[in-house]
Parts: structure tokens; sequence; C-alpha cells
């Protein structure tokens, strides 16, 4: 008589038995232990991989692997810090580009850039509905980054809030 369990692997070496006594159960698992994992995204969206490696084990402890799946999540950056504690995110056709009825979209392969900037600090959030995933080539994914606000966006910010301000016309 043999017993199946299920193995969560990573391709870092990385093995996990899952308390999981169904596949389905399995994959769930494993979702959640890539999302609890430490990626880094410096750089934007990340889609970490794993396999849940069914294993069947014999009455005398000999492990085969019988089937495999491979599982990915989509784990986004941490939206930054803004100094005016919660980000105004906008288009201004003056600092993206693009066309003037449609600020800081361009279109690519399927999917759209949507680039804003924060009002507040600066800040750039550029999201993709067309990403796609480096490792497994999957299209059409969502992805967001930030990057650092420059001297173009900042001398915005400081327009806005002079225009903003009482008098300041």
């Amino acid at each position: 008589m043999s017993n199946i369990k299920f193995e969560y692997r990573e391709a870092t070496g990385h093995v996990e038995t899952l308390m999981a006594s169904t596949e389905a159960e399995a994959i769930e698992e494993a979702k959640g232990l890539l999302r609890d994992g430490d990626w880094d995204t410096s750089k934007g969206t990340v889609w970490p991989i794993a396999f849940v490696v069914e294993v069947e084990v014999d009455d005398e402890g000999h492990e085969v692997d019988v089937d495999h799946e491979t599982v990915s999540v989509s784990i986004d950056p941490p939206e930054p810090g803004c100094s005016e504690g919660a980000h105004d995110w906008q288009a201004p056709y003056s600092i993206l580009g693009g066309l003037k009825e449609d600020p800081g979209v361009f279109g690519h392969g399927g999917g759209m850039i949507i680039r804003d900037v924060c009002a507040h600090c600066g800040v750039y959030r550029k999201r993709d509905t067309g990403a796609r995933n480096p490792v497994t080539g999957e299209h059409g994914l969502g992805s967001v980054a930030y990057e650092d606000a420059d001297e173009k966006s900042l001398t915005w910010v400081h327009n806005q809030r002079k225009v903003r301000a009482p008098g300041g016309g």
C-alpha cells in the first residue's frame, strides 16, 4: 500500500511538505507560501513560481514523484510613502505626455501602459495591463512599478501648491 503527499518546491532548492490532502488544497497552500515569501519587488510586480509535486510513498518509505503543477502568484510592490499620507494620483499632460485627451496612456503589445504622478510628492506610478511574466512567458498580466520623483514632477507639484494656496491664483 502506498500513500500520497504533496511537496512545495522552489527552483532555489527550498522544499516543504504541504499539509494538503488534495491537489487543489496543495495548490492553494503553495500560493499562500508564495504570497508570504520575501520577493524583490523593487523594480515592480514579480510573479514567483513554485511547483506542487505529488509524491507517492510506498510501504518501505521510497518516494517517487508522480505529477507536478506549476504555481505562480502576482506580487505587487508596496506603494511608497507620500508626504501627505495618501497619494493623489493625477495624469497631467505636461508631465506625462501621450494624447491630450488621455494623458499618460500608451498602447503596447495588446495592453496599455498607464502612468500617473502624485500631486503631493511627485512620485510616478506605472501600470501595465499587458505585462508579461518573464519566466513563463504568460502575457496580459497586470503589473505596477513606482519611480522616484524627479525635477520635472517636483516642479509641477510646487506649481500645483501655489495654484491651490489661498490667493495663489
